[in-house]
């Protein structure tokens, strides 16, 4: 399940203007390079033949599918931090739904069975990490 939490007015290569709606995937459990866990959930943007009206109606709503890393050519990007990265990666959605953590490829459930030395609680019928 995805859900529409923005949009976007763009561009387009031939001087057109369109809007793009920005996806948000399901909460997902990840490792930080130092080891420790935390909650994330990917985005992508789609692009739309929606007026901006529409678009805004539209926020909140939800659509069946994931976000899905795919691969593609290498580009550089800033961080909020300053920190400029290379990655060989983009997001997108697709139709089919996807209940993987990122990296670890385990459901939530699993997730908590494989680390049950953490503290997890339900929220809004999801399982996600608690503070210690």
């Amino acid at each position: 399940m995805v859900t529409i939490t923005d949009y976007k007015n763009c561009i387009s290569q031939n001087g057109r203007e369109f809007f793009a709606l920005t996806l948000q995937g399901e909460v997902t459990v990840a490792t930080s390079e130092s080891g420790n866990f935390y909650l994330t959930a990917n985005k992508a943007l789609m692009p739309t033949s929606f007026n901006e009206a529409v678009c805004q109606a539209l926020i909140g709503k939800t659509l069946s599918g994931s976000i899905q890393k795919v691969p593609c050519e290498s580009y550089e990007f800033t961080r909020e931090t300053g920190e400029t990265v290379t990655v060989n990666h983009r997001y997108q959605y697709s139709p089919k739904e996807e209940s993987t953590t990122v990296g670890q490829g385990l459901n939530l459930v699993e997730k908590q069975q494989q680390y049950s030395h953490i503290p997890f609680m339900p929220l809004a019928g999801q399982m996600v990490a608690a503070t210690a």
